[in-house]
């Protein structure tokens, strides 16, 4: 993966999914901000698997990847670099960092693989599919399978005209 994306950019996506990120985190991945490269965008999502945070950006997109880097130092790297540089990020070989490089600033952060792609969001269609078989077991009163469906401490189900309101 190798992209060039201009700091003040990289700072305000950065600014956003680096929110829901804890600093002490239990499950090292969740320290992370994952990094997908392709079709001349970045996206840069963060989780702590209650919310979700995704931004993207416009990039220079030399070679497409994934990957997951240290939200906070990410950062707190790109806030101290002076103004209107152009950074660029790029993993390369077999080292497990990525070089973060602007004028004649680098710095190497650990990385981790993007690992279990839950952690990241429900494809749509996914998402779309789960919520149409909840509405579904509450039009027919299924309970158990609504239940199992959707998490009940987080939806306030209403029943309006044949359906199920979430």
């Amino acid at each position: 993966m190798k992209l060039t994306i201009e700091r003040a950019i990289l700072l305000k996506a950065l600014g956003h999914v680096q929110a829901v990120v804890e600093r002490r985190n239990t499950i090292p991945i969740l320290s992370n901000v994952l990094i997908n490269a392709s079709d001349g965008f970045a996206r840069f999502t963060a989780t702590d698997l209650d919310m979700e945070i995704v931004e993207e950006a416009e990039a220079s997109v030399e070679r497409e990847g994934l990957i997951t880097a240290p939200a906070h130092t990410l950062y707190e790297i790109a806030r101290k670099l002076p103004e209107g540089s152009q950074v660029t990020l790029e993993l390369g070989g077999d080292d497990p960092r990525i070089l973060l490089s602007a004028g004649r600033s680098r710095f190497n952060l650990p990385i981790l693989p993007p690992g279990d792609p839950r952690l990241y969001g429900t494809p749509q269609s996914d998402t779309k599919n789960m919520l149409q078989k909840a509405n579904q077991a509450w039009i027919d009163r299924d309970l158990q399978t609504f239940e199992a469906l959707v998490d009940l401490d987080a939806v306030a189900p209403q029943a309006l005209e044949g359906c199920a309101r979430l």
